[in-house]
């Protein structure tokens, strides 16, 4: 065989392996940007900044999708740094919802909340509401505020810890395969 006919094979068979190894590359790569979207919050009862009259007996978070049940926490603080919640916070459907002790003075309260979104990460943010009528300054003992979730903006929301571990190895094995290709063509 003509050593220039042999090249000129080759050339066609790498440049199809390396559009295959980039149409791969492509394939993994756009479900891992649709995999760290997170759940957004679509609405809170109370709504933020409202004034209601009695503080209701449940805060209710609702989001756009199903949040993952382990790990909520909602925390309804008021300006004192007490924490009114009462036990655990419950997701039904899209809805996280958290009990507040009874006999809570008016005033101004934060919920801050933390829940892990259904893709499996950890969201958080804040918002506020007032009372303008309850029980007196000091006649329920609200549980002692826990240090509260760092906040960042009224949603934190970070990269998936899974997508660059996984991004590095989908390149090196993209690499090795490339190198494969390459001396198996060149053997040709």
């Amino acid at each position: 065989m003509n050593p220039t006919t042999s090249t000129r094979r080759r050339r066609p068979a790498v440049s199809r392996a390396v559009t295959l190894m980039a149409a791969v590359l492509l394939a993994l790569l756009v479900p891992i940007g649709a995999a760290s979207a997170h759940d957004t919050l679509v609405s809170t009862s109370p709504a933020e900044g409202s004034t209601v009259a009695d503080m209701p007996a449940k805060i209710g978070l609702t989001y756009d999708n199903i949040p993952i049940a382990m790990g909520s926490e909602i925390r309804v603080v008021d300006d004192a740094g007490n924490n009114w919640a009462q036990g655990p916070a419950t997701v039904t459907n899209r809805v996280v919802t958290q009990a507040v002790q009874p006999g809570t003075p008016a005033g101004t309260y934060t919920v801050q909340w933390r829940v892990v979104s259904s893709d499996g990460h950890p969201i958080q943010g804040k918002f506020s509401f007032t009372t303008t009528s309850g029980a007196q300054p000091g006649a329920a003992t609200p549980t002692a505020a826990d240090a509260a979730p760092e906040q960042h903006g009224e949603t934190s929301r970070g990269l998936a810890p899974w997508v660059i571990p996984v991004g590095v190895a989908v390149l090196i094995l993209i690499g090795a395969g490339a190198v494969i290709a390459w001396r198996r063509l060149g053997t040709e």
